[in-house]
């Protein structure tokens, strides 16, 4: 679990880490978002970025249905 920072709260997010061949590939489930990076560290900081950006751009309604 992770906290990211919203619009107006916190959210906790899970997210999925996988090694695929030479990087990282990070998912966030509740919102349905990747990311990627050389190690663990970038691809879990890369997909923070993702969600944080995604949340200050989605409408209240969607969040509500996503993040229940």
């Amino acid at each position: 679990m992770r906290l990211i920072r919203g619009k107006k709260k916190m959210y906790k997010i899970t997210a999925i880490l996988e090694k695929e061949e030479n990087m990282y590939v990070s998912h966030c489930l509740e919102l349905g978002i990747a990311s990627q990076g050389k190690n663990k560290q970038e691809a879990i900081a890369n997909l923070r970025e993702a969600c944080e950006l995604y949340l200050e751009h989605a409408e209240p309604e969607e969040l509500e249905r996503l993040l229940q």
